[in-house]
């Protein structure tokens, strides 16, 4: 598409290559014309041209509020002292989620039920004898 469009259509082609210039392929160099004109190369900046650069705004944060120019004196606030807030009052659950609630209370009550039902069987099997109320088994060996 681009080798199709005239030379004076205004696009703006923006390419960021991580390389040497020469390293393009001709035909993707002819895209940028062959003035040098309309490239710009960058480089990283050294240590020192980072300090420079960030200099006047590490001295900006370094300064307390007072010190600026439009600076302005301000008392400190004082708060009021506010009363302690009542807690609040529990939360009325609606119809609808009175209903939600026994019904996912009745299906725990049925997976206990039924993970649990072998071994409470198991431990009426062998514990017959504490299975009964102590009042009927004195009973029992009353009449004995």
């Amino acid at each position: 598409m681009l080798d199709s469009m005239a030379p004076t259509d205004p696009i703006l082609l923006l390419a960021i290559i991580d390389g040497p210039w020469t390293d393009l392929p001709r035909d993707v160099r002819a895209w940028f014309g062959p003035s040098s004109g309309s490239r710009i190369a960058l480089t990283a900046p050294s240590m020192s041209q980072r300090e420079a650069f960030f200099h006047e705004l590490m001295n900006m944060v370094r300064k307390p509020p007072t010190e600026f120019p439009d600076a302005v004196k301000r008392r400190k606030r004082v708060l009021e002292e506010l009363p302690i807030a009542p807690p609040l009052a529990p939360k009325q659950m609606t119809e609808a989620e009175l209903r939600a609630l026994e019904q996912s209370d009745a299906l725990v009550i049925a997976q206990l039920k039924h993970r649990l039902g072998p071994v409470i069987m198991e431990l009426k099997r062998r514990h017959k004898r504490f299975c009964k109320s102590v009042l009927v088994r004195i009973r029992m060996m009353v009449a004995s």
